[in-house]
């Protein structure tokens, strides 16, 4: 089995690439820095199979150092992409609400403090694509309802505000 790993490197020296991910054997699949750089928030599971990769995916944290990865939060079924506020304090990701969940089309606000995921679109009968943060209160989505794409605002408590699209 070939698992995705997690390196870092100085790209202003020559320097090896050093694994950051130690005491776990994990297949990354997605990562993004923390905005002070110190931490590494990324998708993992402990299987390479496809299996595993769409529906077992957990969201880890690890030292820039390198370090044993902690868990962020409780995940269930599909995940879609995570992204870290400004501010550091708050994670958002795309996910499925369980297991059956046929698509990762919700989205979830972790506060990293507590790690307590909360569903911000509970009520929205489209499909979430992808989540960034374009400021400490504010998720821009990109949503699909039926054949139509938009972009939409989602603010900390859910409410959601057209930017540009037919849906």
């Amino acid at each position: 089995q070939k698992f995705n790993r997690l390196y870092v490197t100085d790209a202003t020296a020559s320097t090896a690439p050093k694994e950051v991910v130690t005491g776990k054997v994990l297949n990354v699949t997605h990562f993004v820095w923390a905005p002070d750089t110190n931490m590494i928030y990324f998708t993992a599971t402990d299987n390479v199979s496809i299996d595993w990769v769409m529906m077992y995916q957990k969201i880890y944290k690890v030292s820039a150092d390198g370090g044993t990865p902690q868990i962020v939060c409780e995940t269930d079924g599909k995940m879609g992409n995570i992204d870290i506020s400004p501010n550091g304090k708050m994670l958002a990701f795309c996910g499925a609400v369980d297991i059956s969940d046929p698509l990762p089309q919700s989205v979830f606000l972790v506060p990293l403090a507590t790690g307590d995921p909360k569903n911000l679109t509970d009520k929205y009968e489209g499909s979430v694509v992808e989540v960034k943060w374009i400021n400490n209160t504010t998720i821009l989505a990109l949503t699909v309802e039926g054949c139509y794409s938009s972009l939409k605002k989602i603010d900390l408590k859910g409410k959601m505000t057209p930017v540009y699209g037919k849906a």
